[in-house]
């Protein structure tokens, strides 16, 4: 790969051709520390003592569709998540001042109230280093954490997803530029960061990866962008209306009734019946208070377990997004899995937890079918799902017919879940493994059923 010039910034372009799968680039992150909080004994003395001091307080709650307070409530969040990194870049540029200043801060982008937070995170850093007898000016410190902000990566605490738990800056990766619809990935392991290709690759493409969840609406891609790396993106799926025919964040038309509500970045929302134009205010109001609703419920099916009154609490919540949005909605898709995983025995005890697990995975999977990738982890895990659930109904069947057909869609939808975990993960990942292993357990049985003498 060759590092050239866009209008975009700098950026990699393919020197040669690329199968999915294929390494592209693999580098150690230059430097890295957990996530904030965290064990104190993952720190150093002088990095414990620094981390003392209190960071500056949150700011105040605002409008959820205020972009400037956005902006400003993101970069609260991930100063604070990104705390320990921050002490450990500052003590770093004690030693090597130069050591970041190839990183881009965004600062002539970044929002005045979101400047004057860093700003004033940047003096609270320098005086509790001063404490530690470690000199920093106040302007570099200030550079660095607005590159820590633009160029962090984080390493997930599993495979496949979750929470990040340790993060880091990688200056070869940083250079990868964004895409909504990107043909690589970036996949962080033991402090390494490795691009890798998703799609075929000709030479000459340029390679990108996604910043954010690409999975998200065009409306909620954008802020998450703006108010997180400061750029509005133009990519193919932002200019599309339909957004590649995901449809993944349109809303009914309250004007006419028959048409879809779309955003696009250069034309916001309007109808494709109409004409009319919808409330940016409302949409945010709507998009929030369902995202508020699926944390409460998870929450409730975490204290309460699996349970009839969850579901119908999961499939009442899923009636009401349907009443207002595109059966292709990002929120829509995350209800369904929540369910799967939420409200559904993960080894079914009874007949019929298994035919609720099966029907639940089942609903979730006819969806991602049509809005993610062809390969994606979550297919894989609601394939994984599937199997457990058709296993589970084989082994409470006791008709040889009624069995044999069980097993068999078993068998079926684990070899999917392994194709699609080898694609995505590789073929030694944990969660590969497992489904491999469970493939081969449903193809013996059924093989030992189907060797069986006939009664």
């Amino acid at each position: 790969m060759l590092l050239t010039h866009t209008s975009g910034g700098r950026s990699y372009v393919a020197t040669r051709a690329y199968a999915p799968r294929d390494e592209i680039l693999s580098a150690p992150m230059t430097l890295h520390a957990p996530v904030w909080p965290c064990d104190p004994a993952l720190l150093s003395p002088t990095e414990r003592l620094v981390l003392a001091s209190p960071p500056p307080p949150p700011p105040a709650p605002a409008a959820p569709h205020d972009e400037a307070a956005a902006a400003l409530r993101a970069c609260a969040a991930s100063l604070l998540s990104y705390r320990a990194l921050a002490v450990r870049a500052a003590l770093r540029l004690a030693a090597e001042p130069l050591a970041l200043v190839s990183l881009d801060d965004g600062w002539a982008h970044r929002p005045a109230a979101a400047r004057a937070y860093l700003a004033a995170t940047a003096a609270r850093l320098g005086e509790a280093l001063g404490e530690a007898a470690v000199e920093v000016r106040t302007p570099l410190l200030e550079h660095c954490l607005g590159a820590i902000l633009i160029n962090a990566f984080g390493e997930a605490r599993r495979e496949g997803g979750g929470e990040a738990e340790r993060v880091g800056l990688c200056l070869a990766a940083a250079m990868v530029q964004h895409s909504c619809a990107p043909n690589c990935e970036a996949v962080v392991r033991d402090a390494a960061v490795s691009i890798v290709a998703t799609q075929p690759i000709s030479e000459g493409s340029e390679l990108t990866i996604s910043y954010i969840d690409a999975s998200e609406p065009t409306y909620s891609r954008q802020r998450l962008l703006w108010t997180g790396k400061l750029f509005r993106c133009r990519c193919v799926r932002c200019d599309d209306p339909t957004d590649g025919e995901r449809f993944g964040g349109c809303f009914r038309c309250e004007a006419c009734g028959r048409g879809w509500q779309r955003w696009t970045a250069r034309d916001g929302w309007a109808c494709a019946a109409c004409g009319g134009s919808a409330s940016e205010a409302a949409v945010w109001r709507w998009d929030e208070a369902r995202r508020a609703e699926l944390a409460a419920l998870e929450e409730r099916a975490a204290d309460e377990g699996p349970s009839e009154a969850v579901r119908e609490e999961y499939d009442g919540l899923i009636g009401t997004m349907l009443e207002a949005c595109h059966p292709n909605h990002k929120l829509l898709l995350d209800a369904r899995l929540s369910k799967v995983v939420h409200a559904t025995e993960a080894h079914p005890s009874t007949r019929a937890a298994a035919e609720s697990k099966r029907l639940a995975a089942h609903a979730a999977l006819t969806q991602a079918a049509r809005v993610l990738p062809t390969f994606d982890w979550q297919k894989a895990d609601l394939h994984f799902h599937l199997g457990a659930a058709s296993f589970a109904i084989a082994a409470a069947e006791t008709a040889a017919d009624a069995k044999k057909e069980a097993l068999d869609a078993a068998a079926k939808q684990l070899l999917l879940s392994v194709i699609q975990f080898e694609a995505v993960l590789g073929q030694e990942a944990p969660p590969t493994r497992a489904a491999r292993d469970f493939a081969a357990l449903a193809m013996r049985s059924l093989q030992t059923l189907l060797t069986q003498p006939a009664p």
